[in-house]
């Protein structure tokens, strides 16, 4: 987003910095295609001129899972 009239007063810039995440379906119900339709959306989709991550719902949370278990181990360890 760019350019709206209030915005630099709404959010104290003009541009925002903003990351689109698409998540679609679970991994044990996408067969080959679907899998292939995923991959090609991971390296073409572009909204604004900004690419999209594109997951599926346990490659989020998989993901998640591993940022909160490394954050712990940060905190156990002092950092």
């Amino acid at each position: 987003m760019t350019d709206a009239p209030d915005m630099e007063a709404r959010f104290g810039r003009r541009a925002i910095d903003y990351t689109g995440v698409l998540i679609v379906g679970r991994d044990r119900h996408m067969d080959r295609g679907e899998q292939l339709r995923l991959k090609w959306r991971r390296e073409h989709t572009i909204v604004n001129s900004k690419r999209i991550i594109c997951v599926t719902y346990d490659q989020l949370l998989e993901d998640l899972t591993f940022r909160l278990d490394m954050y712990a181990l940060a905190v156990q360890a002092g950092g």
